[in-house]
């Protein structure tokens, strides 16, 4: 509604306004020249031309007005947001090169959790990426604790390092994750133990 008033109603009602005008500065006017016709048409075809001439002006100046505001708007906005993404990455690229006091490895990642099925892993779910065999009785237990990692923090922590999860104690890499996963930890859970997702987790490598 708002837009149909800007570029329809509104010009049609500023070029009204001037030609009325118009028409009543000329109105007493008569010219001794002008044939009955022309005086009973004429005026009228006239007013027409000039309506329409003046409503072709008026949207010729709206769209340069909008052809400006877009290129000071718009584009810087663009810039904005190409800006706001390579910040991201730089943030991302210096968290994953950060070290503690002790020369540790930590970053913040995506906690996740997994169990053991193959709907979660793939047709040997009992055996991880590094070729370690999963026993449920001690998963159960709390004997074995193990967790997958994206493959980017691979270079930073490679399977069979021990990681320290905030909240959740030491955790033994020994599983990946599947390649769509990016800065993610996913700890494995027995079967029975229900999923969660939490973001923003603290790790540090340990060893």
């Amino acid at each position: 509604m708002k837009a149909l008033m800007i570029f329809l109603i509104l010009p049609m009602m500023i070029c009204w306004i001037m030609m009325s005008v118009t028409i009543q500065t000329t109105k007493a006017k008569v010219d001794p020249s002008e044939t009955p016709w022309f005086r009973l048409h004429g005026k009228t075809i006239l007013w027409v031309f000039a309506f329409v001439v003046n409503m072709i002006f008026l949207y010729m100046f709206m769209f340069i007005c909008a052809l400006y505001y877009t290129e000071q708007n718009v584009q810087p906005s663009n810039r904005s947001g190409v800006d706001t993404i390579a910040t991201e990455m730089r943030m991302e690229d210096e968290c994953l090169k950060k070290v503690n006091n002790f020369g540790q490895f930590v970053t913040h990642v995506t906690l996740t959790t997994y169990n053991p099925v193959e709907a979660q892993c793939d047709s040997d779910p009992l055996v991880t990426a590094d070729g370690t065999k999963i026993d449920l009785n001690k998963l159960k237990k709390g004997e074995i604790k193990y967790c997958a990692i994206s493959r980017n923090l691979l270079p930073f922590i490679p399977l069979g390092s021990v990681i320290e999860i905030e909240g959740y104690g030491l955790y033994e890499v020994r599983d990946t994750m599947n390649k769509r996963f990016n800065h993610c930890i996913d700890i494995l859970q027995h079967v029975d133990e229900k999923n969660f997702k939490k973001t923003k987790v603290k790790i540090v490598k340990i060893k």
